[in-house]
């Protein structure tokens, strides 16, 4: 009598690495598309190219950051930045506890916060550029209430930031 072999579980190491073949056009795509312009982006900021003179290339390491960061323009952007992510998550927070609590107005609360996420961005962008013009809405109101202000809201540094963290 022959004894029979062993049988071997067929398929295993297939069965183990068909999750890895489903992954594997994500991970290429996501290389060549996020990773590899990173990457690049970083090596072109450590020379000193340019678009005029691509031919002319040369190391200069962390200079072009230092020289970054002393720059009063871009050290206001950054405050900029850091002013308005934060007033909006103060502000969205403090909203959605507003419309989840049991209030008077709570339909209203709603109302006004759902109404950008129904119309199309550019025709709240256009609204709000003209309710903030000079002869817009906003300064016909204050005009009315006996506030005499012929300003331009979206145009003016002292005010620009904080229309647009309202708009948001």
């Amino acid at each position: 009598m022959k004894q029979k072999k062993k049988a071997r579980p067929r398929g295993r190491l297939e069965h183990q690495l068909y999750p890895r073949y489903l992954t594997l056009p994500a991970f290429i795509l996501f290389t060549v598309f996020f990773i590899l312009p990173i990457l690049g982006g970083v090596g072109i900021s450590l020379t000193n190219w340019t678009v005029s003179r691509p031919s002319i290339t040369r190391f200069v390491g962390l200079k072009n950051y230092i020289t970054m960061f002393q720059d009063d323009d871009i050290l206001l952007a950054f405050k900029n930045t850091a002013i308005f992510t934060a007033a909006i998550v103060i502000l969205r927070n403090l909203f959605a506890i507003l419309l989840v609590k049991k209030l008077y107005t709570r339909t209203y609360l709603r109302t006004i916060f759902y109404i950008p996420a129904v119309l199309s961005y550019v025709v709240v962008g256009i609204m709000f550029t003209a309710m903030f013009q000079m002869n817009g809405t906003f300064n016909q109101i204050l005009n009315a209430f006996g506030i005499p202000c012929t300003k331009e809201w979206l145009a003016s540094g002292d005010t620009a930031l904080l229309m647009v963290i309202v708009e948001d």
